[in-house]
């Protein structure tokens, strides 16, 4: 991904730099292969971490068995849509921009800013219908059940800068077992 990105900026720059010496742009190899370069960018990027979900929801399914991995699928689902536009987009001027159709070069030129920005809306409109990743769906699944809770209180103030009683903590740590009393273990703060 780095190499890629340093390529990117390098055909940036030779671009510029044949740019102002009268270069024609449509005549501009470097000019292609910096389009090729920044879609595949584009492209790989989203395969990468639409992989990366993949592997944490199946790893995740595999310590949870009743995990629910909808979570990373409509993640996943947001990043290849909102990327999907966009390269579909970029892939058409690059043909173009081969094959010297310079009408269909310089429409897609003009207009993909605006593919950009439609890709960031449909990340906001998935938000806003309520079809994205919420706080809620962490809490939906089953909850893994253990034996352990925490119960406590921190004692102490600040003033100013004066941090002389922060961290002294009374804390009780309450073992849960299959009696009906549960177990009270005092832990001393250090």
């Amino acid at each position: 991904m780095t190499t890629l990105y340093l390529a990117m900026i390098g055909f940036s720059i030779t671009v510029l730099v044949q740019a102002g010496t009268n270069c024609s742009f449509y005549n501009n190899i470097a000019e292609l292969a910096y389009l090729c370069i920044e879609v595949g960018h584009t492209v790989l990027y989203t395969i990468l971490v639409t992989t990366r979900l993949f592997i944490m929801r199946k790893r995740m399914k595999q310590i949870m068995t009743q995990h629910d991995s909808s979570t990373y699928n409509t993640i996943a689902l947001m990043v290849i849509e909102s990327a999907a536009l966009y390269s579909a987009f970029g892939i058409a001027f690059i043909v173009a921009f081969a094959m010297h159709a310079y009408g269909l070069t310089t429409l897609c030129f003009l207009s993909i800013g605006r593919i950009q920005g439609i890709a960031q809306l449909f990340i906001i409109i998935r938000v806003a219908r309520g079809r994205a990743a919420t706080s809620e769906w962490s809490t939906r699944g089953t909850a893994i059940h253990t034996a352990l809770g925490f119960a406590g209180t921190v004692s102490g103030t600040t003033e100013g800068t004066d941090n002389k009683q922060i961290g002294e903590t009374e804390r009780d740590v309450h073992l849960f077992a299959n009696s009906e009393k549960p177990a009270e273990i005092p832990v001393s703060a250090a």
